[in-house]
């Protein structure tokens, strides 16, 4: 399994140019966006990313599960 660090390379990327960028079947999923924090019950998913976001640009990886 692929850690954070695998995905280092989507920072400062838009989620549209990661989603292009990202091999089947890792999808990404924002946690965080422009300081907001967004909670969404969604079960374990071993090829979700789970980012942060400002302005429609990721900042952060914050863990793949």
């Amino acid at each position: 399994m692929k850690t954070k660090e695998d995905f280092k390379f989507l920072i400062g990327k838009t989620l549209d140019q990661s989603k292009q960028l990202l091999e089947h079947p890792y999808f990404i999923w924002v946690s965080e966006q422009d300081g907001r924090t967004y909670y969404r019950s969604i079960g374990y998913n071993p090829f979700r990313i789970i980012v942060a976001t400002r302005g429609g640009i990721i900042i952060r990886i914050d863990d793949v599960c």
